[in-house]
């Protein structure tokens, strides 16, 4: 993603004072952010899909061992730990994506604001 951003930097860099061609940048900017926030939002989404569906099984494995000293039982309570810390860090993930589209919406407002307070003075 960093490198098609800055292909439309060096190519805005050519019209610097072009409002259009800035106005463009903004836009493909934004559309790429969005690109790549979707992109982040469906691979926690997998992951967090896996991750319950590895909990699921594990559940069942635990309740079928007899004896709770029993190697096999300590390994998946071992493992039962390991997918509850994957899962908060997915959850954590998930949390700071919409964190980020929060501030890109908000950025987003205050372009248009901006925009509709320029459009008013004319």
């Amino acid at each position: 993603y960093s490198e098609i951003a800055d292909a439309y930097v060096d190519e805005a860099e050519e019209r610097p004072n072009d409002p259009v061609s800035n106005n463009g940048l903004n836009v493909m900017l934004i559309r790429l952010a969005d690109a790549q926030e979707a992109q982040k939002q469906k691979e926690v989404s997998q992951l967090r899909s896996q991750l319950k569906k590895e909990q699921s099984r594990v559940d069942r494995s635990l309740k079928n061992v007899k004896n709770k000293n029993d190697p096999e039982y300590l390994a998946l309570k071992k493992k039962n730990e390991q997918i509850k810390k994957e899962a908060a860090k997915a959850e954590k993930l998930e949390i700071e994506a919409k964190k980020r589209e929060i501030q890109r919406l908000r950025q987003e407002l205050k372009e248009l604001e901006y925009e509709a307070d320029a459009l008013s003075r004319l």
